[in-house]
C-alpha cells in the first residue's frame, strides 16, 4: 500500500462532538475530582490535569485512553 492510498483511507475526525466541561470539586496530591456537566454526582476517580486548577474552577475535559484528562480551566473576564 502506498502513502497516497493510506491517506485517502484515513477516517476524518468527528467534528460534531460536543465540548465537555466540568467543575473541579477537590484538588489533592492524588489528583483532581470533578463533577461533569449534566451529572449530579461528583466522580470518585482522581484525574490528571495539564493545567493548574483550583476548587470550583470550570474546566475543559477530554476522554483519552479510557480516562478523563483535564485540558485546562476556563478563563472569565469580569464586568
Amino acid at each position: 500500500m502506498n502513502i497516497a492510498n493510506a491517506l485517502k483511507d484515513m477516517k476524518k475526525p468527528d467534528t460534531t462532538q460536543k465540548a465537555l466541561f466540568a467543575t473541579v470539586e477537590e484538588v489533592t496530591e492524588e489528583g483532581i475530582k470533578i463533577r461533569v456537566d449534566g451529572e449530579e454526582e461528583v466522580r470518585q476517580t482522581y484525574y490528571n490535569s495539564l493545567a493548574n486548577v483550583d476548587v470550583k474552577d470550570r474546566v475543559y475535559i477530554q476522554y483519552v485512553s479510557g480516562t478523563i484528562l483535564i485540558i485546562g480551566r476556563l478563563m472569565y473576564k469580569k464586568g
